[in-house]
């Protein structure tokens, strides 16, 4: 009796390890379906990210920053067909370039291959150094190509994860020949520094800041209507909406593409400068209710709005130009109308 008792204990501790194990097995297989599933879908965001990203740079010249922008979710496949559409466009291959490349397309087929997102078939051997416009260019298109996540085109690949604080420098912007560049790479000029760096780290700043003109409006008018629950202040708040709702109205009436071919909307009047316009003159009129610093300040930041809608490329000068004019004229048609008609100071 005591000798088959300890064999009984193995036999049950043994079909409790087997059941522990074949729990754990399920769990991992759960956990790698879920993973495989997240893979796939991270995929199919990544080819909608590159294909709008592709489309928008074969349309002509992009700014540095909006190229630095797409450069880190971008694949080095993904720039070099980039560059084949910009050579068949007739662009230089290195996307910030608006100048003509070097030499036309040629009609030889050395290689042919089929992109699996266009679905277009071009030579990969048909002579890469004529798709820029100098030298130049062409260093710097390689040099980004190092500088892509570096996914390959098959169905089981996936993005290398990049450290989202780390800022992306172009090789324009170095002023020297960066190490990091193939030693395949002919040595070839330096491309010119920037004769004023400050000015320019001064712009990127600017750009940087005025990205997010929504979002800082939106908190200063509620930050607003919180601090001074008045009329004078809900009066404003609500004209800076309805003047942004008659701009967007314009909008589908008046055919003015703006800057981006990639942008199908019309960009006439530009409704942030209305919105500007509106609320420069109401803040210049509220006398001695704000404070004469917050005042300054806010005019101030009021008055780079339509700047930044150009530097940015989001608007021309004349749909910057129309839209502070609207947003003007309908500040001093509201006042005249509240205080003259209505009687309302």
């Amino acid at each position: 009796m005591s000798s088959s008792h300890p064999l009984k204990l193995d036999v049950v501790d043994d079909e409790l390890r087997r059941e522990k194990r074949g729990k754990q097995l399920a769990t991992a297989a759960v956990d790698t379906m879920n993973d495989v599933r997240a893979i796939e879908r991270a995929k199919k965001a990544q080819d909608l990210v590159e294909l709008k990203l592709t489309m928008k740079m074969t349309d002509g010249a992009l700014s540095l920053s909006e190229f630095k922008h797409s450069l880190p979710l971008l694949s080095a496949a993904s720039l070099a067909r980039i560059e084949h559409e910009r050579h068949l466009a007739d662009l230089c291959a290195y996307p910030t370039c608006s100048n003509r490349p070097r030499g036309a397309y040629g009609s030889a087929r050395d290689t042919l291959r089929i992109d699996r997102i266009s679905l277009s078939v071009y030579s990969q051997k048909n002579s890469t150094d004529i798709a820029f416009c100098g030298s130049v260019c062409q260093q710097r298109a390689q040099w980004a190509r190092t500088r892509c996540v570096g996914k390959v085109e098959s169905d089981t690949s996936l993005l290398v994860d990049r450290n989202p604080h780390q800022r992306v420098k172009l090789l324009e912007e170095w002023g020297f020949i960066h190490p990091a560049i193939s030693s395949n790479t002919p040595l070839l000029p330096p491309p010119p520094t920037p004769p004023t760096p400050r000015i320019t780290m001064l712009m990127h700043a600017f750009d940087g800041v005025m990205k997010h003109t929504n979002k800082i409006v939106t908190a200063a008018c509620i930050l607003t209507l919180i601090t001074h629950p008045c009329f004078s202040s809900i009066y404003a708040m609500a004209g800076a909406g309805i003047a942004a709702l008659i701009a967007k109205t314009l909008k589908r009436f008046i055919i003015h593409p703006r800057p981006y071919p990639s942008c199908k909307h019309n960009g006439m009047p530009s409704t942030h400068s209305t919105v500007a316009g509106w609320l420069f003159v109401n803040l210049l009129s509220s006398g001695s209710a704000v404070h004469p610093a917050l005042r300054v300040a806010g005019l101030l930041y009021l008055s780079a709005i339509p700047i930044s809608r150009i530097t940015l490329g989001l608007h021309s000068c004349v749909q910057v130009s129309c839209g502070a004019a609207l947003g003007v004229v309908l500040a001093l048609g509201a006042i005249y109308f509240r205080q003259f008609v209505f009687g309302v100071y």
